[in-house]
């Protein structure tokens, strides 16, 4: 008999460790119009969210399901919050799913904006950069020179620009020291 309560009593705890779902719930956010690098082992893009106003933009490392980014366009969204905790973890995890666009709006023509990056977050070559994924051309060749130097775990902030057009290549303005 101690053997079988015993045996459910685990089977129980085990249950309980892996289920973590706390809550699901529906919310309306901001995604801001620029990825931002981020992880902690891998140097991965995430979108930026916030669901007050008032609030900072926040990374958001597992994206939101159903949502396809576009830079230069912030969006308005309405979407599914699943809030869970990990077995054996304090901090709560989040998954979102897109449940509706409620508005999109395009970042003014020629805005500027300071984007802080890390070396691992510029690909392609001298002439023709990539910035967390997105094409880019530089305001001058020395710009474009030292971002190709930026190494890996070494962040710094540009002031980046978009074109006429949210779809036209961003131009690197300047790297701040």
């Amino acid at each position: 008999m101690k053997r079988l309560l015993r045996g459910a009593l685990t089977l129980a705890a085990a249950a309980t460790l892996t289920s973590g779902c706390i809550d699901t719930y529906e919310q309306e956010v901001t995604v801001n119009h620029h990825l931002t690098g981020c992880g902690v082992f891998e140097r991965t893009t995430c979108i930026e969210m916030k669901a007050d106003p008032g609030d900072p933009y926040k990374a958001i490392l597992s994206g939101i399901e159903g949502f396809e980014f576009e830079w230069g366009l912030t969006h308005q969204l309405l979407v599914e919050v699943e809030e869970y905790s990990e077995p054996f973890g304090n901090d709560k995890q989040f998954t979102y799913k897109l449940i509706e666009i409620l508005d999109q709006t395009a970042v003014p023509a020629n805005f500027e904006f300071n984007l802080k990056v890390d070396g691992s977050d510029i690909a392609g070559s001298v002439g023709a950069p990539t910035v967390l994924g997105a094409a880019a051309g530089c305001s001058d060749a020395d710009t474009c020179s030292n971002l190709q130097r930026l190494s890996p775990g070494r962040s710094l902030p540009l002031v980046v620009r978009y074109g006429a057009d949210p779809s036209d290549p961003l131009t690197v303005v300047k790297i701040l020291q």
